[in-house]
């Protein structure tokens, strides 16, 4: 194979990001010939080095355009920036890139040395990087190519950064959704603060254009900043300073060790915001790492800690990262929690007011008092009196008013006048099994690929009224019932995650999907909870519990075992169907509440029926 050839190959990865699709859905297509009844094939892989497989640019690029395959109807204008060398590394290409960014010059056959000289004459950020850089081969050619495909430099940096050779690093893959978090909580109330940048690419380029200036030591963010046009700050700036972190990817002493040294680390006016995992930020921790945690908390530099909502990490997509908000000065003896998994969006608005009103609380500069919307505050001493820092459910309670009849009938009438959610019913002729294989579930719990996990104990009467915590039971029967947060954790396990399958044997099988995760499960519904190789999805199970004959026991009940690509293709059709069931019975609560609404309204004089005429001039 070529040197040039080599600069012209993708990895399945790369071939589903330039098609916008999963990375699954290639792996079906190699698999699946047939495209609207003509046998296309799926091109072969031109090489294999290191265990993957390559294959060659332009064989992917027709067929992408001979089967239409694919949701990038720019894929032939995008598929350069897919192809870095496959002996390239992360911090040589975006070197080169700052070179080409920089002087606006086709780095091909140039004097980079010299390019580097006239941009850099000092050496402050990339003079030594250039002057003693072993580029791979076609290296420059290949960026030149990336900068000609992108709309900008900002733009470049991120198809480098979300490429290839920033995965084989292991780039962390924060979404645009927890970049978007972090930035409005660390700017929230300090536009006139300098940023201590967090290291993370993606992070400081969504933070730096919020303040004032950023402290760059390092030489990779210097070069970010000579790109993008950041505004540089003296190490020995007096203006307050934003400290942003991210442990994401660390250990769990790591995280406690960093956090402790970034405590210690504030300045009375600084504040510091740390990105990591919730499973040691938030969630509950014993022995010495729950000593260490309280011993870093406990002089009060926590001003609010959130536990965000998973998937929000892409390297680590079932597990929650969490934020802490922390500031220096005089200790506080009130922090502010929040629960942000709850199924919900987040208006990044209000979390940022939320978040300046804690940093600057009443009394001490602010002047006017703002209801929280996200943030519950709590005494400190109860928060590290044990178990979870942020308890399931943490949120801002809120007083319940009682709607007049009116109110109720609007309420109910706008539940009715949202369309209905689609349901994708395309299908096509599949080849028949010559063997149809199911597994039944006391196979997969014995082969440890499904999990059994007990419900608790909950009545009617636990309710709380300003709960956050939903219970969840199969059948429904606790429907409605709310927990508070700092009640409900003390009630060890039952709790769910996201793609639990939450079941009830008898009298009736019954089985829902929880895919938000979060909730307390009330006894005898219990949880199955699929590991990453169960030949089933958890929409398929809990269809497949829903059709068992009752008073068969559970672990006589079988699945189909598919392969990966056909259960995630039949999870997400069956996922349509299961949140069009929820919408219906929402529907039909509401068309019982409308009804309720009138009939009370009408009888009571408070609501009018309009004449026929007015309500067909309406319509």
């Amino acid at each position: 194979m070529s040197t040039s050839d080599a600069a012209r190959l993708l990895t399945l990865p790369d071939i589903a990001a330039l098609a916008g699709v999963q990375r699954p859905v290639v792996s079906m297509w190699r698999t699946r010939t047939s495209v609207r009844g003509v046998a296309v094939s799926f091109p072969a892989a031109v090489d294999v080095i290191d265990g993957v497989e390559y294959f060659a640019m332009d064989a992917v690029l027709a067929y992408l355009a001979a089967t239409g395959r694919g949701r990038n109807p720019e894929s032939a204008l995008d598929a350069a920036t897919f192809t870095a060398p496959v002996d390239a590394d992360h911090i040589s290409a975006e070197t080169l890139l700052t070179l080409a960014l920089l002087t606006d010059e086709d780095l091909t056959g140039a004097d980079l040395t010299a390019l580097a000289t006239a941009i850099d004459p000092d050496d402050e950020f990339l003079l030594t990087e250039v002057r003693e850089g072993d580029w791979a081969a076609e290296l420059a050619s290949y960026i030149d190519e990336l900068v000609a495909a992108s709309f900008g430099p900002e733009d470049a940096l991120n198809r480098l950064d979300g490429g290839r050779l920033a995965r084989r690093v292991g780039a962390r893959g924060c979404t645009k959704d927890l970049v978007d978090l972090v930035a409005s909580v660390a700017a929230a109330g300090r536009s006139d603060a300098v940023l201590d940048p967090s290291g993370d690419p993606l992070l400081d380029r969504a933070l730096a254009p919020l303040f004032t200036a950023l402290l760059a030591d390092d030489r990779r963010i210097r070069r970010h900043a000579a790109i993008l046009g950041w505004a540089v700050a003296d190490g020995g700036t007096a203006s307050p300073v934003v400290r942003v972190r991210s442990l994401l990817g660390q250990s769990r002493d790591d995280v406690l060790d960093a956090l402790d040294r970034l405590t210690v680390s504030l300045g009375p006016e600084d504040v510091a915001v740390a990105l990591g995992p919730a499973a040691t930020m938030t969630d509950a921790l014993t022995g010495e790492a729950e000593k260490l945690r309280a011993h870093t908390l406990r002089p009060g530099p926590l001003v609010a800690a959130l536990r965000l909502p998973r998937g929000m990490w892409r390297t680590a997509h079932r597990q929650s990262p969490a934020v802490w908000v922390l500031s220096g000065g005089d200790g506080r003896k009130e922090v502010c929690l929040a629960d942000l998994d709850n199924g919900g969006g987040i208006d990044l608005t209000d979390l940022s007011a939320d978040t300046a009103q804690a940093v600057t609380p009443m009394g001490s500069g602010r002047t006017e008092a703002r209801a929280y919307r996200y943030l519950r505050p709590r005494e400190l001493k109860q928060v590290l009196a044990g178990g979870s820092l942020v308890p399931r459910g943490t949120r801002a309670q809120h007083l319940s008013v009682e709607d007049g009849v009116l109110d109720r009938a609007y309420a109910a009438a706008s539940v009715l006048v949202e369309p209905l959610p689609e349901v994708t019913t395309s299908l096509t002729a599949g080849s028949e099994r010559p063997v149809v294989s199911s597994v039944s579930l006391g196979e997969l719990v014995a082969a440890k690929r499904l999990r059994l996990r007990q419900g608790r104990r909950i009545a009617l009467g636990d309710g709380h009224p300003a709960g956050t915590v939903d219970v969840v039971t199969a059948d429904g029967s606790l429907d409605g019932v709310l927990l508070d947060p700092f009640d409900a954790r003390v009630r060890s396990g039952g709790w769910t995650e996201p793609g639990d399958v939450v079941f009830l044997e008898k009298p009736q099988p019954r089985a829902v999907v929880d895919s938000r995760g979060g909730n307390l499960v009330g006894t005898p519904s219990r949880i199955l909870r699929l590991a990453e190789n169960a030949p089933v999805s958890a929409h398929v199970l809990a269809e497949r519990i829903n059709q068992a004959r009752p008073g068969t026991e559970w672990r006589t009940w079988e699945v189909p075992a598919l392969p990966r690509a056909e259960a995630e293709s039949l999870g997400t059709r069956l996922a349509e169907v299961n949140r069009y069931r929820t919408e219906l019975r929402r529907r039909e609560q509401a068309l019982n509440a409308w009804a309720d609404a009138l009939v009370t309204g009408v009888a009571a004089g408070s609501l009018a029926i309009p004449d026929a005429t007015t309500t067909l001039e309406n319509r």
